[in-house]
């Protein structure tokens, strides 16, 4: 997807800056997406697309759900680039070569499965049937598709908009006097009365929260390398250097294994002088794992082609090709087993969270590759799917002391929330009274502290300040010079904070605007006239939807 801000903070090896701030800049500048309680309320419409008309906006809530994007709005943004660009849909062998991504050990109808169970869980409406939700899965994948393309015509994910680039020198740039205030959270400890007339209501109204999520009974079949496996094949290309260099730091330990005098510290020593001994465990390991992911692939596609079998014929076959069989106890998403034993072999609970998404009521089955173990040969292992267990609520007797441990937690949580919003109405109170924070500070019990003049990107950012930083950015922005910004939470303490001043820097000589430029366009080829289409195109959007700044109200103490 969409990371104008973060890749080119990263380019610059601004990376905390880049990850703390992203959500900081799209939201108040790029999007228009304005919080808390200065904000007013978000547009119904966005670029055309009705945010209120659950139709209109399902083609990327499907897409949000399936890529784990975060909103809409940067979707409908470049899905509008695309429609610009004039780019068609994705031709069949086009979607299926975005299905099968990067993961050849996996064919793209088993890896379109896993999406449309995927949105089957997450999605916001439920589609009325089986075909429904595929073909919404499809249109999602063809909108992903389009996307990709326009990104690549506009020069690539690094690409950042002019305007961006100007926002970005801005937020990074300004410099920010505060004076902090404290209130310490570890001396606060309320008792909290837990009785079953208390716990009750609570729970009826967080009853979801304590549901028994979905489980699934699943086989584990583990297949062994077998001799063909271990002997490099005639005219097998041998691996680059990349790929040896990889193989070395992901795998350091069964690197050790086969070669002794191993040490990833001398990685690029090794490389020169040792490299035939690298070579030879990555023959006897990395390779036989490649060909016999393939060997499987090939064998489940020629097995179980047409009709899926049951799972009774599913586990006679897996013997019969030498597989070792496991049917571990049923687990769902919250109690997935640290490992269950197959023969000799250990699956792990990454893989295993895998067999989770084997929720079909047919069967259906997918392979992942087993991590490299030691003095072992290269297996793989497939998950089969025996029987789903459907979520359900479990009674209030069942789930009684995990209920009284929740119900602790927010209670105790609600009552330091709310003596918090005490706190900063009395500290904001006596500062528009014209008293200093340092001074009510020390009449309220808070560790007070100055910064003045720091700067996000420039440098002198306090580092105790980090927590907070993407929270404490959003805040100044909007946060009128000599007020309160509202309460923070820090950790267990809340954080108050007061903006002494703010000196805006926008670039001005040439070698700071060239700076900025460095944001916008890290390649030096000239662009496309598709390109400079698209590029005005972003100019103009981001100055017609660039929202107006509303005054922050005084009684934001609630945060």
């Amino acid at each position: 997807m969409i990371t104008w801000i973060q890749t080119s903070f990263a380019k610059h090896h601004k990376v905390t800056l880049g990850a703390l701030l992203a959500v900081t800049i799209v939201s108040f500048v790029f999007f228009g997406a304005w919080s808390g309680a200065a904000s007013g309320m978000r547009s119904a419409s966005y670029l055309g697309v009705d945010l209120g008309d659950l139709q209109a906006r399902e083609p990327y809530d499907d897409l949000a759900v399936l890529v784990g994007a975060r909103g809409i709005e940067p979707l409908i943004f470049s899905k509008h680039l695309a429609d610009v660009a004039q780019i068609p849909a994705p031709t069949d062998a086009q979607l299926a070569q975005l299905y099968q991504g990067g993961n050849v050990a996996m064919t793209p109808t088993i890896r379109r499965l896993f999406f449309v169970e995927q949105l089957k869980r997450n999605s916001r409406s439920a589609p009325a049937s089986q075909e429904a939700v595929e073909a919404r899965v499809d249109e999602a994948f063809r909108l992903l598709w389009r996307i990709e393309k326009s990104e690549k015509l506009l020069g690539g994910p690094e690409y950042t908009p002019p305007f961006e680039g100007v926002v970005q020198w801005r937020v990074g740039n300004t410099k920010w006097t505060i004076e902090t205030a404290t209130l310490a959270g570890a001396p606060f400890n309320p008792k909290v009365e837990v009785t079953d007339e208390k716990l009750k209501p609570w729970f009826a109204e967080h009853k979801a929260d304590f549901t028994i999520k979905q489980q699934v009974a699943v086989g584990i079949a583990v297949f062994p390398a077998t001799p063909a496996d271990l002997k490099p094949l005639a005219g097998e290309s041998p691996p680059s250097e990349d790929e040896l260099r990889n193989f070395a730091l992901n795998h350091s330990d069964v690197l050790k294994a086969g070669y002794p005098a191993f040490d990833v510290q001398k990685l690029d020593e090794h490389l020169k002088n040792n490299r035939a001994d690298i070579l030879r465990v990555w023959n006897s390991t990395k390779a036989p794992l490649d060909r016999l992911g393939e060997r499987v692939t090939k064998w489940l596609d020629k097995r179980f082609k047409g009709n899926p079998p049951s799972y009774d014929s599913a586990k006679l076959a897996f013997v019969s090709e030498g597989a070792m069989i496991a049917e571990p106890t049923p687990f769902g998403e919250d109690g997935v087993p640290t490992s269950v034993k197959v023969g000799d072999a250990a699956v792990p609970a990454e893989l295993l969270k895998n067999a989770l998404r084997l929720s079909r009521e047919d069967w259906c089955s997918s392979q992942y590759d087993m991590p490299l173990e030691p003095g072992k040969p290269a297996r793989v292992v497939v998950f089969f799917h025996s029987k789903t267990i459907p979520a359900r609520e479990p009674s209030f007797t069942e789930v009684r002391e995990k209920i009284a441990a929740a119900y602790t937690v927010a209670e105790k949580s609600r009552l330091w929330d709310k003596h918090s919003s005490e706190v900063w109405q009395k500290l904001n109170a006596e500062i528009k009274a014209g008293k200093k924070v340092s001074d009510v500070a020390k009449v309220l019990g808070l560790a007070s502290k100055n910064y003045p003049a720091f700067a996000f990107f420039s440098g002198g950012f306090p580092p105790e300040l980090f927590p907070v930083m993407s929270a404490l950015s959003q805040e100044l922005l909007r946060t009128p010079e000599r007020a309160l910004t509202p309460k923070l939470r820090n950790g267990a303490d809340t954080l108050f904070v007061y903006l002494a001043k703010r000196e805006v820097s926008d670039p001005t000589t040439p070698e700071e605007k060239a700076q900025a430029q460095d944001f916008l366009l890290p390649n030096e080829r000239r662009p496309s006239q598709t390109q400079w289409t698209l590029r005005s195109t972003v100019n103009e959007l981001q100055n017609a939807i660039a929202p107006t700044r509303a005054p922050v109200e005084e009684n934001v103490g609630e945060k």
